[in-house]
């Protein structure tokens, strides 16, 4: 985030997907990963959707690591 402000709830897809991606790469070395709700505060996406996205983010990463 540049500046801090609201953002699309579609951020909360980029950043879990991300967050998701570093820690698969990074696997000898990250072994949990603890994500509170990303843009539920500075950027104002509501909680509800934050976590439809980041569950959308989740399952995608799932299914591509079935692969």
């Amino acid at each position: 985030m540049i500046t801090p402000g609201a953002v699309p709830a579609s951020h909360c897809f980029y950043a879990m997907s991300a967050i998701l991606n570093a820690a698969s790469r990074n696997h000898k070395v990250v072994k949990q990963v603890f994500c509170p709700g990303l843009a539920t505060h500075t950027g104002r996406v509501a909680p509800e959707m934050a976590a439809e996205e980041m569950a959308k983010a989740y399952r995608k990463w799932q299914e591509r690591m079935k692969k």
